[in-house]
């Protein structure tokens, strides 16, 4: 259960999502299967109720890091969009519906909540993950305290095992606390020092993330090029290019956020997410220009 996540921002990226809303039709004339979004939560529980539908309700803000890329990436995988035909799914903007987050304590972004046809909560998905994590994490059942406490207890047996500290800190991370995560991850790094159990390349992206999720950009954008010249695999080093230079953006260090662009388009010129590099490029060169 690891984080593999690539985070664009909101105020930054403009990449056009259009999101079609029918009430009545949910079906997509298209070949491809494609997600049907609810304008509301009134509308998804009216219908829900009528089918016994269970409902997604996905939060995100306009200026998190996530929050695109839940759109843009998790959204758009094949597999995710098969899976959320059996949900009634709605998007709340955080900015515009602070009532609803309020009503379902949402402090993160982006959350997902399974709700049942009234509303109520049935599950908790917080942070962007690989679309596999996210099904998984979609159809299990949330965390309790009862958990936390005797991971706490489990530490003090089982403090040098790397997976178990893998564990730990991802437990903490989707519950907010972003330093005990960075804690454990970092200690995890250090026991598989040499990657043996291929721990240590899981724990140093997730220390990454960490940052990110924090609000700390530029730490972030420096353990995301850190990784990426590390000598990690391949697919992880892309994925690492992309979120350091997306961090340095919204820290204003421009310089560096193109330089990991480019460094990315070089090697991934048609990878998943060269489409998105590209344009965040030009942006940004543009932008420096017109600065000049």
């Amino acid at each position: 259960m690891r984080l593999a996540a690539l985070a664009a921002l909101m105020a930054l990226v403009v990449l056009g999502v259009i999101l079609s809303c029918s009430k009545e039709n949910s079906q997509v004339q298209s070949q491809e299967v494609e997600i049907f979004w609810f304008k509301s939560l009134e509308e998804a529980e009216a219908v829900a109720q009528r089918t016994g539908d269970p409902i997604l309700a996905s939060f995100g803000a306009y200026w998190c890091p996530w929050s695109r890329l839940v759109r843009d990436s998790l959204y758009t995988d094949r597999a995710v969009r098969d899976s959320l035909t059996s949900y009634r799914c709605v998007a709340i903007d955080a900015d515009r519906d602070s009532s609803l987050c309020k009503t379902y304590d949402i402090k993160l972004y982006p959350t997902v909540l399974v709700l049942d046809p009234y509303g109520n909560e049935l599950n908790r998905v917080t942070g962007y993950y690989s679309p596999e994590d996210f099904l998984r994490r979609l159809s299990s059942p949330g965390r309790n305290d009862q958990v936390l406490a005797e991971m706490f207890r489990r530490e003090e047996q089982a403090g040098d095992d790397a997976e178990f500290l893998m564990n730990f800190g991802d437990l903490l991370r989707d519950m907010g606390t972003y330093d005990g995560a960075l804690m454990r991850y970092e200690r995890a790094a250090q026991i598989d020092k040499g990657n043996r159990l291929g721990i240590s390349e899981e724990a140093t992206f997730a220390t990454a993330e960490c940052c990110m999720l924090a609000g700390e950009y530029k730490e972030a954008g420096r353990r995301f090029e850190l990784f990426a010249e590390s000598g990690f695999s391949s697919d992880r080093r892309g994925e690492a290019l992309i979120l350091g230079a997306l961090c340095y953006e919204q820290a204003g260090d421009v310089k560096n956020a193109v330089a990991l662009l480019e460094d990315y388009l070089r090697s991934n010129r048609r990878g998943a997410y060269s489409d998105l590099a590209t344009k965040r490029l030009e942006t940004l060169k543009k932008t420096s220009r017109a600065a000049r």
